[in-house]
């Protein structure tokens, strides 16, 4: 993105619903050898990544969009454990995984569409982010 480029909700709604798409023609069907290995000590994994993604999905997200619809700006949001999905058993087959995220990443498109349709005067510091050309849009796919 050029400096001159405006940050488009519309935007990153389209980048973030390919995510899924692009991890599992990369990840399916891999040897569990490739999904496990590493480059060394504190990196990690293609299946370590996927677990990471998931777990921000689940506890970042939509904590934080729901501070920001009760607090508006008057609360800080707490931290991120970027380490929590590593004290997670790893049984399930990668698949299973990529099926979960990609259920969860297209819950979170939806809120978040409903929300810049319903609540654009409301994000605080966050309106300059939606821009009017991307709640236009919005507002047109509904």
């Amino acid at each position: 993105m050029s400096n001159n480029s405006r940050f488009r909700i519309d935007d990153v709604l389209d980048i973030l619903s390919r995510t899924p798409k692009v991890l599992r023609l990369m990840l399916e069907g891999l040897p569990n050898d490739w999904l496990h290995s590493n480059e060394g000590e504190n990196t990690w994994s293609p299946f370590d990544v996927l677990g990471h993604l998931i777990h921000g999905e689940k506890t970042d997200w939509v904590n934080r969009i729901q501070i920001i619809m009760n607090h508006g700006d008057t609360k800080i949001f707490d931290p991120v454990d970027r380490f929590a999905h590593l004290h997670k058993k790893k049984h399930n087959a990668i698949e299973i995984l990529l099926d979960e995220f990609e259920t969860i990443r297209n819950h979170i498109g939806q809120i978040v569409r409903v929300m810049a349709k319903n609540y654009h005067e409301e994000v605080g510091p966050w309106r300059a982010y939606l821009g009017h050309s991307s709640v236009q849009i919005i507002l047109a796919k509904e």
